[in-house]
Parts: structure tokens; C-alpha cells; sequence
């Protein structure tokens, strides 16, 4: 089963990430392409570089996905 992870590359979506792996998921994380990856070094996850507001990025992330974790967020809003 193929999982997609918005927001993977942040530290709550990193910890989902090793959770889903190590319950023998497949995982592919949609990032924009500013986001530091560390959280995800070493993992066997696939990264896409992309937006969700972008249509044809959102369509290349959604390929093949049985499962969805929206952890995505725009923090420069709410963070001091």
C-alpha cells in the first residue's frame, strides 16, 4: 500500500513517516522544493518536489495513492 504524506519533511510529518515504514507501508512525501529534507535522510521514501496548490503536482503525487496524511501547513501565519 502506497501512502502519501503532505507536510513529510516537517518534524511532525517526519515521525509519521517512520511510523508508516515501519508498519511495512510504502511512502511517498509531497515537499516544496524550499523544504529541508534532514528529518527525512536515510529513509526509503519517495520525495516529490511540489506544491499543493499546483493541479499537475498534486496529480503526480495522487498516482497510485491508497492512503492520505494532509500534514501540511502554511506556519509563517500563526508561528511568533
Amino acid at each position: 500500500m502506497l501512502c502519501l504524506v503532505t507536510g513529510g519533511a516537517g518534524f511532525i510529518g517526519s515521525h509519521v513517516v517512520r511510523n508508516l515504514l515501519e508498519r511495512k507501508y510504502r511512502v511517498r512525501v509531497l515537499a516544496l522544493p524550499s523544504e529541508p529534507r534532514d528529518r527525512l535522510a536515510g529513509l526509503d521514501v519517495e520525495v516529490l518536489d511540489g506544491n499543493l496548490t499546483s493541479p499537475s503536482d498534486l496529480d503526480a503525487a495522487l498516482d497510485g495513492v491508497d492512503y492520505i496524511f494532509h500534514l501540511a501547513a502554511i506556519h509563517a501565519q500563526w508561528m511568533p
